[in-house]
């Protein structure tokens, strides 16, 4: 983590800490891969990291997508298909 109010991703982008309220009366510190942060910092860096992630699963399910269709219509990338199977 690059400073409090952003998060490295592991495709090396850095975004904003997702916004979220955590109410807690006392201040806990977890561990998170050696590094001793606050919980509501920990909590906020995991919905970074599930938003991130959902935006990353869409992208390569429609990239996915997007190559079966050019499969389906074009004869060099049935053919290359074919040979890897």
């Amino acid at each position: 983590m690059s400073d409090k109010l952003t998060v490295k991703l592991p495709d090396g982008s850095e975004r904003p800490l997702v916004k979220a309220t955590f109410d807690i009366s006392y201040s806990t510190k977890v561990s998170l891969d050696g590094m001793v942060l606050d919980v509501g910092i920990a909590h906020q860096m995991l919905l970074t990291y599930r938003e991130w992630a959902a935006e990353e699963i869409d992208r390569l399910t429609t990239k996915l997508a997007d190559w079966k269709a050019h499969q389906a219509h074009c004869p060099l990338a049935q053919q290359e298909a074919g040979e890897k199977e």
